[in-house]
């Protein structure tokens, strides 16, 4: 059963997480993620538990910023430029990937965006084999809020639920997203 993230389920995530990336420490992201309010968080449940889990956090998307200036991070409720959501994380319970969890969250997911008003576009740095399943593509015409590394170009993607073209810009996050690390190979 797909369900909103409730704040019980908060330690099951964390554990969710660690399991899905070893390699990876993306509790922290988590924690930040699931403290905020204004994001849409939703879990895939079964008796035991929590087993999958997605979040979208609100961006938007702005006149990008002077060469080599870094994008300025948004402010509790602050809004600049049209509406954006960022996908990310996913995470699947290593012993369930591949049996259609990470998908039924990503449609859930989607389908809930396009009630937004507006139906803002959702952009996403993942895998573009997997995300192009959902009509993700190529995000030329708005950058990221860091430049991304030459290998990752690919893995920017969007998706516009009118089918409207993205304008121009760069995507402005929240504090909890402004972090690098999370947009490039360096620690």
């Amino acid at each position: 059963m797909i369900r909103a993230t409730r704040k019980g389920d908060h330690e099951a995530l964390r554990a969710l997480y660690r399991a899905a990336f070893p390699q990876e420490d993306l509790v922290p992201l988590v924690t930040a993620l699931l403290a905020e309010t204004d994001r849409l968080s939703l879990t895939t449940e079964t008796a035991d538990g929590p087993i999958a889990h997605i979040c979208l956090t609100p961006c938007t998307i702005a006149p990008a910023p002077a060469e080599g200036d870094p994008p300025a991070p948004l402010g509790p409720g602050e809004m600049r430029g049209r509406p954006a959501m960022l996908l990310g994380p996913l995470a699947v319970s290593p012993d369930l990937q591949r049996r259609g969890h990470g998908s039924k969250l990503v449609a859930d997911a989607l389908a809930r965006v396009a009630t937004r008003p507006g139906k803002p576009p959702v952009f996403v740095l993942g895998d573009p084999a997997y995300y192009g399943r959902f009509g993700f593509h190529a995000a030329h015409n708005v950058a990221p809020p860091y430049p991304l590394p030459e290998a990752w170009y690919g893995a920017w993607q969007a998706l516009s639920l009118t089918g409207e073209p993205l304008l121009n810009g760069v995507l402005h996050v929240p504090e909890v997203w402004a972090k690098p690390a999370y947009w490039t190979d360096a620690p």
